[in-house]
């Protein structure tokens, strides 16, 4: 195959499978890549193409815990004790699981009135 100094020797009926990584350059979301692969005889001139559309994914996702990435999403049943007055800090860790750059808004929902719970930056 021309571009890739793959040659395939096969005999009369004979099939192989070729596999071919692709990885899209610095392309934006939504792009459309045609991937074209072509197949040339060496003793006499016959040839067959196959094409494939590409389209480079654009996925949106978070995924969060306390404390490290993996750890505990629920810690109602294993509750942090603290006094009156007392301020106690409990990471949160927010990953990204997309393809693509995004913003993420925390929302805090205080237990009662009363409370006070700010987020420090990470």
């Amino acid at each position: 195959m021309t571009g890739c100094g793959k040659s395939l020797s096969l005999t009369t009926g004979q099939t192989r499978t070729v596999t071919i990584n692709v990885q899209p350059g610095e392309v934006p979301p939504g792009t459309r890549l045609l991937l074209k692969v072509g197949a040339q005889g060496e003793r006499w001139n016959v040839t067959d193409v196959a094409q494939i559309a590409l389209l480079v994914r654009e996925a949106f996702g978070v995924e969060t815990w306390f404390f490290a990435e993996g750890g505990p999403k629920d810690l109602s049943d294993a509750p942090f004790f603290l006094d009156r007055g007392e301020t106690t800090t409990v990471p949160f860790i927010v990953k990204n699981t997309g393809t693509v750059e995004d913003t993420y808004e925390l929302r805090l929902f205080p237990p009662n009135e009363g409370w006070t719970i700010t987020t420090l930056q990470g």
